[in-house]
């Protein structure tokens, strides 16, 4: 009845996903045409009794804006935290209440003024410039706005001039790092806990192992975004003097008909890890781990908000599709195996434009668009993984994901059927942030499977002393490489190590014997949905060397050279699963 149950689930996850994917359209202003720069501001809330704030003050000056933004660099990169908490409050931050106080400090600070100097160069003089827009925005313009500018009368000038909407797309991520704690204190705590349970369970009590050093932590973010609008830019179009300067005293005075000068956007909590292994034959300095806690909490708060705010992800249209190709690169922080959909614009019934959903791509290697001449950039390829025809023109629309998946399904082995679940996490996906790579869709896997076989086959008296009814659970890691075809298909290859464990129905404790193993095969897939497969997988696994057998108290209590096929004979060759995958 299990087993009827779980495939009638498969099948209702298979038909629902592969509906929802096929049907999936939303209004045109939910995926634009278009995709313009965001410049990004990082503050540091300073909490000055923090034990650690002058180590985190000094760190928050040296972090670095990804690739992807340009860099609204202030004078200052940290505040004064506007509400109180304690350094252990472990996340608990009252984030409706502090949102709206540190949004009051960053306009007591001034902070919506001091964008505006800095996109216009404004210097206390009243003296401005406006080549840091003229810059932004030639570096934004695309190859069809350099062909529809050589069209005009003005020229490519007008590049320039668009950087004045480049302004408005100013965020400022303000991030609050909390709950640290050094690793000695942490393998206390584990150590603690640990001998509180071996004097509970009147158990021998075994430390914990104090591998790694530096500090652990959390980052509570809050993103900004500088209110510049048609009305405000004509307020400040006011203040002009002159073609070289500004009546400050009018430029102060922009914002006092603005209801909300900086809009609150969202806000995500994410762990931030800044510690090293102790066998690292070069040991980074205090500062330096402070300073990798702080750039690896901000960057995944970050990437929070890349996954779930339209604004910060590239949108562009399908150049090519055989190869599928798009003029995007590394100026927009593209990446080996960066996931994109694919969207195409059609009218409804209503006589409404709305995008449908048409495909899921991957980025290849990645063309380094840095320097490209303005008006010929050039392209990154892209291969499908799921998704109907594509066509030029249809936008591909950026959606970061995390690069695991979890599978689920049934595999049959030594006679038996049982639940299997794999799970996988993207090499090549998360090797492509640190170099260009084109390799793509190498996974690591990692699965399981647990069996019982009350047919007591194996009941040799003199192997097993009368133990019946034995139980199965195997485990193994391993490498995948898959391959991707005909848009929706592809086949992959795997092969890793593992260990299986017997159990039986009358053992005491931990009574247990166990193996190593060998596991290759291959695998077929099929997409049904953007972020579903259907996968089938055929694999051989191959006990080898000895055999151990634990006490009841899971100590080693014997080591038989005879191998598992002499206790298990039936332990060992093909394996057939079949599992629905979902991708997060």
């Amino acid at each position: 009845m299990q087993k009827k149950t779980f495939i009638s689930f498969l099948i209702f996850l298979l038909f629902s996903n592969f509906l929802l994917a096929q049907n999936e359209t939303v209004k045109s202003d939910k995926v634009s045409e278009t995709y313009d720069r965001s410049g990004l501001t990082y503050l540091f809330l300073d909490f000055k009794s923090d034990r650690f704030s002058s180590y985190l003050r000094d760190a928050a000056s040296r972090i670095e804006i990804p690739i992807k933004f340009d860099n609204n660099l202030l004078s200052f990169s940290a505040i004064d935290a506007p509400y109180f908490r304690d350094e252990h409050s472990g996340g608990d931050l009252n984030l409706q209440s502090n949102k709206y106080k540190i949004q009051d400090k960053l306009l007591q600070e001034r902070v919506n003024y001091k964008l505006l100097e800095f996109w216009w160069g404004i210097k206390n003089d009243g003296s401005y410039s406006a080549q840091t827009i003229q810059q932004r925005g030639i570096y934004n313009a695309t190859d069809l706005d350099v062909t529809e500018a050589d069209a005009s009368k003005i020229g490519r000038a007008q590049l320039g001039d668009a950087g004045e909407k480049l302004i408005g797309n100013s965020y400022i991520l303000v991030y609050d790092v909390h709950s640290i704690k050094t690793m000695t204190e942490i393998y206390d705590e584990q150590d603690a806990a640990a001998k509180a349970k071996a004097e509970k369970d009147k158990t021998e009590f075994k430390p914990v192992k104090r591998t790694r050093n530096g500090y652990k932590g959390n980052v509570t973010a809050f993103l900004y975004r500088l209110a510049y609008n048609d009305t405000i830019q004509a307020y400040f179009f006011e203040s002009f003097s002159d073609e070289k300067n500004i009546d400050l005293q009018k430029f102060n005075t922009i914002y006092n008909n603005v209801k909300v000068p900086l809009k609150f956007v969202s806000s995500t909590t994410a762990s931030a890890d800044g510690t090293q292994m102790n066998t690292a034959l070069v040991q980074k300095s205090t500062s330096e781990l402070f300073e990798k806690l702080l750039s690896d909490g901000v960057s995944s708060a970050l990437s929070s908000f890349e996954r779930s705010l339209e604004e910060f992800r590239v949108k562009t249209p399908l150049v090519s599709t055989f190869p599928i190709k798009a003029k995007v690169g590394k100026k927009e922080g593209l990446t080996t195996d960066r996931r994109f959909y694919v969207w195409e614009y059609q009218v409804n019934s209503k006589g409404e434009t709305v995008a449908k959903h048409k495909a899921v791509v991957r980025s290849r290697m990645i063309h380094n668009n840095l320097n490209d001449e303005l008006g010929k950039t050039g392209t990154t390829n892209f291969y499908q993984v799921s998704g109907g025809k594509l066509r030029e023109g249809m936008i591909l629309q950026e959606r970061v994901d995390l690069g695991v998946a979890i599978g689920l399904g049934a595999q049959s082995y030594a006679g038996q059927t049982s639940f299997h679940i794999r799970a996988e996490g993207s090499l090549s996906q998360y090797l492509g942030y640190v170099i260009n790579t084109p390799l793509t869709a190498f996974k690591l896997y990692a699965d399981a499977l647990f069996q019982k076989d009350k047919d007591s086959l194996y009941n040799d008296p003199i192997k097993f002393s009368g133990h019946k009814d034995h139980s199965f659970s195997r485990f193994s890691i391993g490498v995948n490489k898959e391959i991707y075809f005909a848009r929706k298909f592809h086949v992959g290859i795997l092969g890793g190590a593992g260990l299986e464990q017997a159990t039986w129905a009358d053992r005491e404790g931990s009574e247990s014997m166990s193996t190593y193993l060998i596991a290759t095969g291959l695998e077929f897939g099929m997409a049904v949905g953007k972020n579903s497969q259907i996968v089938a997988s055929l694999m051989n696994y191959s006990p080898i060397g000895d055999v151990t057998e634990n006490d009841k108290d899971g100590e080693l209590l014997n080591t038989y050279t005879e191998g598992w096929d002499y206790f298990f004979p039936e332990r060992k060759g093909a394996a057939f699963d079949v599992t629905f995958r979902i991708l997060f």
